[in-house]
């Protein structure tokens, strides 16, 4: 693959009202019940894991405007994560910041999501498309990435 993800990641603890969540993640469903249980975990014992964002894009500029403070932050993989401390109260969460192409980006959620046991199946063959078409890569390719069989991902 040609998009190779950055080696320099930063981490600290990042303020969520300055994170903005993704239009491209591929997950679009949130399960409550699920979420619920997450949130109340991060109340019991904080984030075990960071998030990962990115510099947030010039493309994001005009849809965010209006927000206040201002976003500098697009979350690449974590939404749950990012989502449940919000509901939990939380001011900052645990962050790893890459500076990240938006091919980059795109790779990370759809990799990142499709290794998840938990979307539906609209989601996964959704995510499998991005992915070949972002990455100009073919099936075979995607399902070496996610370790599935050629099958699989024509399946």
């Amino acid at each position: 693959m040609t998009n190779q993800i950055p080696d320099h990641i930063n981490f600290g603890y990042i303020a969520l009202d300055a994170i903005v969540a993704s239009h491209t993640n591929p997950r679009k469903t949130f399960e409550p019940t699920a979420l619920a249980e997450l949130t109340s975990n991060i109340k019991a014992s904080g984030v075990h894991q960071p998030v990962l964002l990115r510099t947030l894009p010039a493309s994001r500029l005009e849809d965010t405007t209006h927000l206040k403070p201002r976003p500098q932050y697009e979350l690449v993989c974590g939404e749950r994560r990012f989502r449940a401390c919000h509901a939990a109260g939380l001011k900052t969460i645990p962050a790893m910041v890459a500076e990240l192409t938006d091919d980059q980006t795109l790779e990370v959620q759809v990799v990142e999501n499709l290794q998840r046991t938990d979307l539906s199946a609209l989601e996964e063959a959704e995510g499998y498309e991005v992915l070949m078409h972002s990455a100009h890569i073919n099936a075979d390719q995607v399902a070496e990435k996610i370790g599935k069989s050629r099958a699989y991902v024509y399946g």
